[in-house]
């Protein structure tokens, strides 16, 4: 007979936490499945501490408290065979005197590893007496957003980012964090304490899960696997990015307008246009500042002419790596992106969105002086300059020149950086 039971928050600060046990032989039937107690009741916590108060256990759940005897037995899981994790109970849980074991598991837990544990192994688990279960479904459900989460208190750290509220300050700088344990992670940015190291290398990291990561680089391991294709990844992240331009979702809206992003890097760094937040970031060689290093980083090497990011198949080479990527697709003839009226492809992104609008009609750029709408937004600007304002909005970086067009202005700006390269 398989158990669960519900139990307040009296040990290690979890509430309302449903853990199953198989006992060692059944109950009899004057065996009650849980007795209830009152708070009043309640005496030799396992801590050793008399808790400020009880919580009652909820209504939809099993309803109950464990009596505590001071008789302690150990849990065991049997899915995995070595752990140093262990957990000391009552004896005394469902008025039994003998220990309780996970039928297929031989890893002993804290109770705060305990049930993310049994959710990643156990489906269903039910007590056939009281007719609950435990399951591996989502329980707590964000109050703010679609968010829902295994425990609670991971539910209320989360709607902490919604509400603002970050009680946990960092000693060294102004920040903030919604949870402890974040904070003490940011410290180490300070401190530069980095207590994960690589077991192949030299690198050290802040976090385990960094030094995880950085060690498949090394083993070659690419667990995350696309679910469209063959490729694996090592992060969830780079494969979510990757799924994109199958699927040609944009995930990342801007707050501000209509805009939407693939990344959410990108998305951020669009806001900022929007909010006017400062640009730190300054050019060593012109007065030029940007409100991310990396985009002033790629700024500077068109000053110093740097192209890092070389085609494997031709002699070309980029500014920034995902140019060079789409450059080479001319080679490979890749073209991820498939649109989806017709049997065509395209190499980017932007040129499959735009063709698809052939199909649909729609022109979303319209001229802000007459009537005309357009598929492309740079066909719509050249019109309006030619047709009506004789603006030229895009400058040169280097000189006083500017240009009606995007494209006639970096076809300027090649003029200058050749220079550079070959004074």
């Amino acid at each position: 007979m398989q158990l669960s039971f519900t139990h307040p928050t009296y040990l290690t600060g979890i509430s309302n936490t449903t853990h199953p046990y198989t006992p060692s032989s059944e109950l009899s039937e004057n065996d009650s499945c849980i007795q209830r107690n009152s708070s009043q009741q309640l005496e030799g916590l396992v801590d050793g501490r008399q808790p400020k108060s009880v919580q009652a256990p909820s209504e939809d759940l099993m309803q109950g408290a464990i009596e505590l005897a001071g008789n302690i037995r150990e849990f065991h899981c049997q899915w995995r065979k070595n752990s140093d994790r262990k957990v000391d109970l009552p004896k005394s849980i469902c008025s039994l005197e003998k220990s309780f074991n996970y039928d297929s598991c031989k890893i002993s837990h804290t109770f705060a590893y305990n049930q993310q544990h049994l959710m990643q192994n156990e489906k269903q688990l039910k007590c056939q007496k009281q007719k609950q279960s435990c399951t591996n479904e989502k329980l707590f459900k964000c109050q703010f957003c679609e968010k829902s989460f295994y425990r609670k208190h991971n539910c209320k750290a989360h709607e902490m980012t919604h509400i603002g509220y970050k009680p946990f300050k960092c000693q060294f700088c102004e920040k903030s964090f919604p949870r402890k344990h974040n904070c003490k992670t940011h410290e180490m940015t300070h401190t530069g304490d980095r207590p994960f190291k690589c077991q192949f290398c030299e690198k050290s990291f802040i976090r385990k899960q960094g030094c995880q990561t950085h060690e498949m680089t090394h083993t070659g391991e690419k667990p995350l696997k696309c679910h469209f294709c063959d490729k694996s990844f090592i992060r969830k992240q780079e494969r979510k990015c990757h799924e994109v331009m199958h699927t040609g979702e944009m995930p990342y809206q801007c707050h501000y307008c209509e805009k939407s992003f693939r990344r959410v890097q990108y998305c951020r760094r669009h806001e900022k246009t929007h909010t006017g937040d400062e640009k730190p970031f300054k050019c060593q060689f012109c007065e030029k500042s940007y409100s991310s290093k990396q985009a002033c980083k790629d700024h500077e090497m068109a000053h110093t002419g740097e192209k890092p990011f070389k085609c494997h198949y031709c002699e070309k080479s980029f500014i920034k790596k995902h140019e060079c990527k789409i450059h080479e697709r001319i080679h490979t003839g890749e073209k991820p992106y498939k649109c989806h009226f017709c049997e065509r492809s395209y190499s980017r992104q932007q040129a499959c969105k735009q063709h698809e609008m052939n199909h649909t009609g729609e022109k979303p750029f319209k001229c802000r002086y007459c009537e005309k709408a357009f598929i492309w937004n740079q066909a719509c600007k050249k019109h309006e300059s030619t047709q009506h304002t004789g603006e030229k909005p895009f400058k040169c970086q280097f000189c006083e020149k500017s240009f009606r067009t995007r494209q006639d202005t970096r076809d300027h700006e090649i003029t200058h950086t050749d220079k550079m390269i070959f004074k």
